[in-house]
């Protein structure tokens, strides 16, 4: 590799780009990324998020998981998971107390 040549890395944790300098010369170096992350309102998932903090006293939400399912934590415990379709399919924790007792979801993963 000649001195004028710049070897880029790049960091797989922020996808961002850094310039390795050989010589006195630096070059600028382009790169275009896809798509990262795309908007998109979860109507259905709020409103169950509404409807379980009345029904089952689940509390304000405090953790998002977001995967293949949504998962959401809240400050008294309780986790809710819907699908793709924003569907719920589980409620982690709930009227029993079961959860409360371990204060609010800090994390999710």
């Amino acid at each position: 590799m000649d001195q004028s040549q710049s070897v880029l890395s790049q960091d797989s944790e922020t996808g961002s780009l850094s310039s390795e300098d050989t010589g006195s010369t630096r070059q600028s170096h382009h790169y275009e990324h896809g798509v990262v992350l795309r908007h998109f309102e979860l109507h259905a998932a709020s409103t169950q998020l509404v409807s379980a903090a009345d029904r089952i006293a689940a509390g304000l939400p405090t953790a998002v998981a977001v995967g293949l399912l949504l998962a959401v934590g809240t400050s008294r415990g309780v986790v809710l998971v819907f699908d793709a379709q924003q569907v719920l399919r589980w409620c982690l924790g709930g009227a029993a107390g079961i959860g409360a007792e371990y204060g609010a979801v800090t994390s999710l993963r």
